[in-house]
């Protein structure tokens, strides 16, 4: 199955299980799960606006005189999206070459961001989420504030709303 047809698999099962519960607590909470730097990062479906395939690189178009986070803008059906490198923003290493798939997140305005892959789509029942700190790290740039196992390996959980209002899209 291609990426496309997988992305829409995943998104039609997402509007199946909206409101799915869990025998445990009852609650549960749906993740995307991606691929980014090396690392596995979900984020919440609720913030999920569109995912589809780049071909090429080349229709990110750079801006002058901006942050390295900031790849640049790609137009959406229209709408001009801010491209944003999370991996740089969470310091998870570079930005993988070649064919990548573009997420489209919207809370406060449209921004999007580059991974290398899109792993899963999965329900997690909120007693599975824990908190993550990292002293290492100032709070107001600790985008990552919960995390799930998935498979044997740990998945980080974007704070979106920590994102929107992070010096990174001040």
């Amino acid at each position: 199955m291609g990426g496309k047809e997988r992305i829409e698999e995943l998104l039609k099962s997402a509007g199946r299980n909206k409101g799915a519960k869990s025998a445990a607590t009852g609650i549960t909470k749906e993740f995307l799960i991606v691929g980014v730097g090396g690392a596995l990062l979900g984020l919440h479906i609720e913030y999920l606006r569109e995912v589809f395939d780049l071909p090429d690189r080349g229709d990110v178009i750079p801006l002058p005189f901006v942050p390295a986070h900031l790849l640049g803008v790609i137009n959406v059906r229209g709408e001009i999206v801010p491209v944003l490198a999370l991996s740089d923003i969470l310091g998870l290493g570079e930005t993988p070459e070649g064919s990548l798939k573009m997420v489209v997140i919207d809370e406060k305005f449209k921004a999007a961001f580059p991974v290398r892959e899109i792993i899963d789509l999965k329900a997690i029942d909120v007693k599975e989420l824990r908190s993550v700190k990292d002293p290492t790290r100032k709070s107001e740039d600790h985008m990552l504030t919960q995390e799930f196992s998935y498979e044997g390996k740990t998945v980080g959980v974007i704070d979106v709303l920590k994102l929107y209002s992070s010096r990174f899209l001040a």
